[in-house]
């Protein structure tokens, strides 16, 4: 389930600060909780949100020439009796999402003991695409960037004021 779905669709833009909350990602029911999701589109531009305690925040599946730039995504502790949010890969591109730029966002987890498994995930198949200045906070996520594309240009990101240069 996403909260914003896009599907077969050009030029789809969210931007100038959209909230997103998880709400339903640590009931159990092993759902796939996405804030943004956009299947088989092309030309997209995600700027400028915020996402908090979502598996997923962006995913793009077979997503081509979109920009993901300047967005937060973080977790919280949402109350008193609430439960640790479960958190998975902040930015993930699979499906053959081709050609796309990721730049200039923010990924923190809740703690060292509640971590994104993964920050940006570019999967076999979703290939040429850019990450450029990106911050990943090595404390609270696992892996900041799993590439198993080809052709992956990554300049200027680093890991964080604790983590490390995942450009080395």
């Amino acid at each position: 389930e996403a909260s914003i779905y896009g599907a077969n669709s050009n030029g789809i833009c969210i931007t100038g600060g959209a909230q997103i909350l998880g709400l339903t990602n640590h009931d159990g029911t092993n759902n796939t909780d996405d804030g943004i999701r956009l299947d088989s589109c092309n030309s997209c531009s995600i700027i400028g949100n915020r996402f908090a305690n979502l598996q997923y925040a962006i995913s793009l599946n077979g997503t081509t020439y979109s920009t993901i730039q300047g967005n937060v995504i973080s977790a919280a502790a949402t109350g008193e009796d609430a439960q640790d949010p479960d958190l998975a890969e902040a930015i993930r591109l699979f499906g053959n999402s081709t050609f796309n730029t990721v730049g200039n966002n923010t990924i923190r987890g809740l703690s060292a003991s509640v971590k994104y498994t993964k920050g940006i995930v570019l999967a076999s198949g979703s290939d040429n695409c850019k990450l450029i200045g990106n911050i990943i906070d090595g404390t609270t996520v696992t892996t900041q960037v799993d590439d198993s594309a080809s052709g992956t240009q990554q300049v200027g990101s680093a890991g964080g004021a604790t983590g490390t240069d995942y450009n080395d």
